[in-house]
């Protein structure tokens, strides 16, 4: 499966990036919110880069407004219907690329949300 190719973190890396999670990452409600938008924000970007032609059947209405708070990156072909994923048309990217990036436009838009 795709978990059995991603990229593994050093035990000691994961154990350094717990800590800080754990020490200044989001708590309570706000750690709720942000799980949920995460996931929803994954599989609304993994949807639209392996089946675009299934985006508007397969996310729901009240998904599809949480992810288009977020600013996403680009992916390579045709945008998905209401989703706020834009095509891209520069050189094709890996997935792993993809998902860095996804990452971290979450990680600032989470920023951004409990800065307001």
């Amino acid at each position: 499966g795709a978990y059995d190719k991603a990229v593994k973190l050093p035990l000691w890396l994961a154990e350094l990036i717990g800590f800080f999670v754990q020490r200044f990452g989001p708590r309570g409600l706000e750690y709720g919110r942000f799980s949920i938008d995460s996931h929803f924000t994954r599989n609304a970007l993994w949807l639209q880069r392996h089946h675009p032609e299934l985006v508007e059947r397969h996310i729901p209405a009240f998904a599809r407004r949480i992810v288009e708070r977020y600013r996403l990156p680009e992916v390579t072909g045709k945008p998905g219907p209401s989703t706020g994923i834009r095509s891209e048309t520069s050189r094709p990217r890996s997935d792993h690329d993809e998902d860095v990036e996804t990452l971290r436009f979450q990680a600032r838009s989470s920023v951004e949300r409990i800065q307001k």
